[in-house]
Order: C-alpha cells, then sequence, then structure tokens
C-alpha cells in the first residue's frame, strides 16, 4: 500500500495517469494512486463516519505540478472507488485525455 505521506510516485503505485492542458499552452498530468488511507472532514458537526480519518483501500487524486515536471503540486481528493476517481478526473477543468 502507499504511505501517508500525500505523495504520489511509483513507491505508492500510479493507478492511472491523465493528460492536462492550462490555458491550452502548458501541459500537466494529474495522477489516481492506490492509497490505504483516506482522511475524514474533521468537522465535529458531520457523522463519524465522514469527520473521522480511516484506513480503507482508496484512491487519492494527485494534481502534478505544473512548473516542473518533478513531482506533485496538490492533492484533489480522494476516492473510495477507481470508477468514483476516474469521473473525478474527468471533470476537473483541463481534462485532456487518459494516458
Amino acid at each position: 500500500m502507499t504511505s501517508k505521506s500525500g505523495t504520489c510516485n511509483k513507491e505508492n503505485k500510479i493507478a492511472k495517469t491523465a493528460l492536462f492542458s492550462y490555458a491550452e499552452s502548458k501541459e500537466y498530468f494529474a495522477y489516481i494512486c492506490k492509497a490505504d488511507f483516506m482522511p475524514g472532514s474533521g468537522d465535529f458537526e458531520d457523522e463519524d463516519a465522514i469527520a473521522n480519518d480511516k484506513e480503507c483501500d482508496c484512491f487519492e487524486i494527485r494534481l502534478g505540478n505544473i512548473s516542473s515536471a518533478k513531482g506533485c503540486l496538490a492533492s484533489a481528493g480522494f476516492a473510495e472507488s477507481m470508477e468514483q476517481a476516474v469521473r473525478k478526473v474527468e471533470s476537473l477543468d483541463g481534462f485532456v485525455k487518459w494516458l
């Protein structure tokens, strides 16, 4: 499984890669990475199942750094299934295609 560090690389199992375009002039990547930890909302008003972190098989969406070919810039959230993750990535602005 993956580490909880929030990084996305070959060590933590990139499951799928997408190409994105920014302002039709800069290309970058988004990655769906296998994860074993899903952070909760942390909001005390939410139900425990939503508020608390949980260890589970899930997927994290990571956005590549637009200014550098190295590393990921930010997390774009988590999904409980690959299908959910794919739909989330395809709904983001700038999606071009799957690689």
